[in-house]
């Protein structure tokens, strides 16, 4: 299992189940949600996949390439809200709410993972 399936699949299912805790308020809050959701689950989701495409690299290129997208992320996800701020079907809280559930679940399953997979942190030398 990677850190990837291993922190993605608890993430998306806490949104979820969020989402539907805010069905009850309303259908734009349980979309707002689900949005919310999904962009912190990409903005995570990217990390993993930067440090699998670019394992066998030198570390300093990596370093650039992590900053980088991290960088290009943090852009993307403030220009997403910029755009996505002024339809009037979006609610704020109820995306804020769906943020920090995917990053809870996201935490949650990328510790329980990790403890798994046993990689060593340092070189073994």
């Amino acid at each position: 299992m990677t850190i990837l399936r291993g922190a993605g699949f608890p993430a998306a299912a806490v949104v979820i189940v969020t989402a539907v805790g805010f069905a009850f308020a309303g259908t734009r809050e349980a979309t707002s949600v689900l949005i919310g959701g999904a962009m912190a689950l990409v903005a995570l989701a990217v990390a993993p996949i930067v440090q699998r495409l670019t394992r066998r690299l030198d570390p300093a290129i990596v370093l650039g390439i992590a900053v980088l997208s991290y960088s290009l992320v943090m852009f993307a996800i403030g220009f997403t809200y910029s755009l996505i701020n002024d339809f009037p079907w979006m609610r704020m809280t109820p995306a804020g709410m769906g943020v920090i559930a995917t990053i809870l679940g996201w935490s949650v399953g990328h510790i329980w993972t990790a403890q798994r997979l046993r990689q060593f942190v340092y070189d073994a030398d």
